[in-house]
Formats: C-alpha cells, sequence, structure tokens
C-alpha cells in the first residue's frame, strides 16, 4: 500500500471521526446550555412565540463550536487511533515503514484544512449569532454591557464622545460630547439623556445640556451627526473573541475609540487565527503517546494520556490569552508559546518514540 493510501485511509478516518465529534459535542452542550438557562429562555421565548426557543439554541450553536475546535480535533485523533489500536493496525502501519513522525507528517494536510474549516465557519456564522442573542435579550447576552465605570469612549469628526449606558437596541444613555476647538482644546461639552438612531442618518438626542468652556457657547443640538451606526457600536461594545477576524484586525488598528485597549483585540486576533497550528500540535503530541501506550493493550490507557495532555494545553493557552487581553503579557507571545512549547514537546516524544523503535 503506497503512502498516499496511507494517507487517505488515516485523513478520511480523522475526518469523519471529527465531523461525528464536532456534531456529538456541539449538541450536548447546547442542550446542557439550554436547560441551564430554561427559565430564561421561557420568559423571553414567551415575547418571541413557540420559536423562542429553538431560536436561542440555534444561535447559539456556533459560539459553542468556537468554543469546542480544538477538544473536537483532539477527539479526532483520538478516536482514530484507538480504532487503530483495537484493530491492530498499529502494527501494519509501522511494519509498512510508517514511523510516528511520517503519520504526523500524513495527518498534517487533514488536520491544516479541518482547522482551516473550521476558523472559517467560526469567523462568519459566529459575530451574526451573537448580535441576534444581544438583540433578543439571550441569559449572557444582555444589551447593557455599559456603566459609569466602563463607558464606551469615541472619536469621532473633532470630537470626542462618551457613552455610559445602554438602553436598547438603537438608543444610549448617559451622553457626553465634548467638542474640540481649534487651539485643539475643549470647547464644549455636550449632555444628553439619550440618543436614539434615526434610519435617515445620526441620532436624535433627549435632554440635552451644553457647556461652553470658550466663549459664545453653542445652543443645545437635538442632533449628534456622525456616521457611527448602532452596529458599529455593537462592534466596540462585544467581546473581542466574539467578532469577526476584519472587525478585530479594525478595531486592532483604532486609536481612540472603544471600551477596550487595542491589545485585546491583537491577542483574540492571533489567537483565532493559530486555531490550525495549535490543532496540529495536539496531534503531533498525541500520535506518538498512542502508540507508546497503546500497543499491548486496548488504546484506554493511551487515550486518558492523550486527554490529560490535550486539556493540560487547553487551560494553559486559556490563561496564556487572559495574561494578553489584562495586559500582562505581548499577544503574540501569549499565544505563540502554548503553541511552540507543546511542538517542542510533541518533537521530543516523536524522536523518543523512534529511537524505541
Amino acid at each position: 500500500m503506497s503512502r498516499m493510501r496511507f494517507a487517505l485511509y488515516l485523513s478520511g478516518m480523522m475526518a469523519s471521526r471529527w465531523l461525528m465529534s464536532a456534531i456529538a459535542a456541539v449538541t450536548l452542550i447546547g442542550l446542557l446550555d439550554s436547560l441551564a438557562n430554561a427559565s430564561d429562555i421561557a420568559d423571553r421565548a414567551a415575547e418571541l412565540g413557540a420559536g423562542g426557543a429553538t431560536e436561542y439554541l440555534f444561535q447559539r450553536l456556533p459560539i459553542i463550536f468556537d468554543r469546542v475546535l480544538l477538544i473536537t480535533i483532539l477527539l479526532a485523533v483520538v478516536l482514530t487511533y484507538v480504532s487503530l489500536v483495537r484493530r491492530r493496525e498499529i502494527v501494519a502501519l509501522t511494519a509498512a515503514g510508517l514511523s510516528s513522525t511520517a503519520q504526523v507528517l500524513l495527518l498534517t494536510p487533514v488536520t491544516l484544512l479541518l482547522g482551516l474549516f473550521s476558523l472559517l465557519i467560526v469567523d462568519a456564522l459566529m459575530p451574526p449569532a451573537v448580535r441576534a442573542l444581544q438583540s433578543w435579550g439571550a441569559p449572557g447576552y444582555v444589551l447593557d454591557r455599559l456603566s459609569q465605570d466602563m463607558p464606551l469612549w469615541l472619536s469621532d469628526e473633532g470630537r470626542i464622545v462618551r457613552i455610559a449606558e445602554r438602553e436598547g437596541p438603537d438608543s444610549f444613555g448617559e451622553i457626553e460630547i465634548y467638542d474640540i476647538g481649534s487651539a485643539g482644546g475643549m470647547a464644549a461639552v455636550t449632555y444628553a439623556e439619550a440618543a436614539h438612531w434615526s434610519e435617515d442618518g445620526g441620532w436624535t438626542l433627549d435632554g440635552t445640556e451644553v457647556v461652553g468652556l470658550t466663549p459664545g457657547a453653542p445652543e443645545p443640538a437635538p442632533r449628534w451627526r456622525s456616521d457611527v451606526t448602532p452596529d458599529a457600536l455593537d462592534r466596540l461594545i462585544s467581546e473581542p473573541r466574539d467578532l469577526s477576524l476584519a472587525d478585530m484586525r479594525d478595531l486592532r488598528s483604532l486609536r481612540g475609540s472603544g471600551s477596550r485597549p487595542s491589545f485585546a483585540y491583537d491577542a483574540w486576533y492571533y489567537h483565532r487565527l493559530t486555531r490550525p497550528l495549535a490543532g496540529l500540535v495536539l496531534v503531533m503530541c498525541c500520535v506518538p503517546l498512542m502508540q507508546r501506550l497503546g500497543r499491548g493493550s486496548n488504546g484506554d490507557l493511551a487515550m486518558i494520556g492523550c486527554l490529560a495532555l490535550g486539556f493540560g494545553y487547553l487551560i494553559f493557552d486559556g490563561v496564556m490569552i487572559s495574561f494578553a487581553e489584562a495586559g500582562a503579557s505581548r499577544p503574540a507571545w501569549a499565544v505563540g508559546f502554548p503553541i511552540g512549547l507543546f511542538a517542542l514537546l510533541g518533537v521530543y516524544l516523536n524522536l523518543g518514540r523512534e529511537r524505541t523503535r
């Protein structure tokens, strides 16, 4: 059997088990999530009709898939090799001259393709799902993520705008608009109780009061004319990991606007881009472990070892991305270090397997 046929055989096994793992994990966690929030969902579903609960479940699926992406790849490679061990096919692969390193190389294309396919699904489906859950008022996705302690700041055409309250999908409260004078200082401050988006563009202000800081202060304006739309404000308010790559790229280069620093967007931008590589690192570590622990047994010990190693990676990766999001570490370093460390571990395990052949 040629290497190409071995590659197709292993890739087909892994792809089918990845699909089964993804469907099972997303469905199970989605159902458990719905049960945990059943009372809140029922209250909201009563307002939206019989399809409300179903809508919540389907809108949550892309988000759950994003959270379990690496777990599905881990389960796929583990289940693939458990099948090989139990059918005594590991011996056949070794007898055909396929070392653990060669098997990793054969699985590299399918692993990267699965990771890239998953990334595209998450990037296309998750951001609109999050916005739908926010507008629906779903549990964990309340509209008001702003406060006096954590306001949203905007730089808008010679003005600095501060927003401290979210009242609805198209309305905000506690608005402060700072007009910048020609000399670069504050010329006036406009306070507004609320701002409502108008279909013809711009925001209608309620309860306005103007405090002039230079002679000739303007009269209270009933409108805040701006190109900033409710959708744009939603993106600024949303958690960085819930945005698309394009939005994260735009916001990471945006200065003077947002409720989070640019390095928070940097961290999640690099994190999502590197998920295919992270999946490949898990494959590098699991293949030699499955062969070392699985031969002569039914594969259960090898499966436990791989799952422990994989979840260890996920915990370490989560700690590092939290450091990056808080500004305690450089984003590229925080994202790359776990991948590099476990890649070295995978190389060590494969070389150790080569020496014991």
